[in-house]
């Protein structure tokens, strides 16, 4: 089974994850996560809940600054797979981020920010600002 990196050469010419089959990078066996965190340098698009998924599964804080990167680039609306990814990487570095997210984002965004923020379970992030959120979210207030 070929690594991610070849995978991503036999796609595109350029290193972007978004032209890989979601597939694909489900069923690679290693995750080389230099090479991931080059691709998502030069993402652009949409992310995909695909993507997340392969994030996630590396688990390498190296992959937080290029996501965090590209989710300046990308409307609120797209957002909740890297806010979800996000949280799956449990680093704390990203509480702001997904602080801001909960008051920021539509609704879709801020459930995911604030799973995000349950999964790292900084502390900062709970109270008012986490239940301010939910009731947004919940009852529309």
């Amino acid at each position: 089974m070929m690594k991610i990196g070849e995978e991503m050469a036999a796609h595109s010419n350029s290193p972007d994850c978004s032209t890989i089959p979601t597939t694909t990078l489900l069923r690679a066996k290693t995750i080389d996560a230099a090479v991931l965190t080059e691709s998502i340098r030069w993402a652009s698009g949409k992310p995909t809940w695909g993507l997340a998924r392969v994030i996630a599964m590396a688990r390498e804080v190296r992959l937080v600054p290029p996501l965090l990167q590209w989710l300046k680039l990308i409307p609120n609306e797209d957002s909740p797979p890297l806010l979800w990814a996000l949280g799956e990487l449990n680093d704390v570095v990203v509480v702001p981020i997904l602080l801001e997210a909960l008051d920021d984002g539509t609704s879709v965004s801020k459930v995911y920010a604030a799973y995000a923020l349950g999964r790292i379970g900084d502390r900062s992030a709970v109270g008012e600002t986490l239940k301010n959120a939910c009731r947004q979210v919940l009852y529309g207030l």
